[in-house]
């Protein structure tokens, strides 16, 4: 399973309370061969996470 899920990432000035920057990734989501989801951002070196469930992944996907 491989599927693309668009992750929006927002940056917030807290003391204004203003967006000061947006961007948009990519997210590869695939299950592997021993049951675990993995999500990673190609374009971001390093940036992945995996979970037992899809639910669970979802979660710590901003």
């Amino acid at each position: 399973m491989s599927d693309r899920t668009p992750v929006i990432v927002r940056e917030w000035n807290k003391k204004q309370g203003q967006l000061i920057m947006k961007r948009e990734f990519n997210v590869i989501i695939e299950r592997h061969a021993d049951g675990y989801f993995v999500a990673s951002v190609p374009v971001l070196a390093g940036c992945h996470t995996q979970a037992k469930s899809l639910d669970e992944l979802m979660e710590s996907i901003p």
